[in-house]
């Protein structure tokens, strides 16, 4: 499987944030300070990607289809779930 990366998103605040994979249904719940590198399985028709901030955080939505994807945390490759949790992987 190919995967294309999105971008880096981090966690600015002061509380927990969440990003979710929309179609998916997989969250990804980043305490203050962490970063990652989400990705992407690179498929036909699935970029651009819409993302929608809440007050929870972000919500990132494929343009079409289900594509896999996975995060880059701290030189770890982790597959998403409902949710991941990242202060399991540190």
């Amino acid at each position: 499987m190919k995967y294309i990366s999105l971008g880096f998103f981090s966690n600015e605040t002061d509380k927990e944030i969440t990003i979710f994979l929309e179609l998916a249904c997989e969250e990804i719940k980043m305490a203050p300070g962490h970063e990652i590198e989400l990705l992407m399985e690179e498929l036909d028709g699935v970029t651009p990607v819409s993302i929608l901030y809440n007050l929870k955080g972000l919500q990132i939505y494929p343009r079409s289809g289900w594509p896999a994807w996975l995060i880059r945390f701290k030189g770890k490759e982790i597959v998403p779930s409902y949710p991941r949790v990242l202060r399991e992987y540190e």
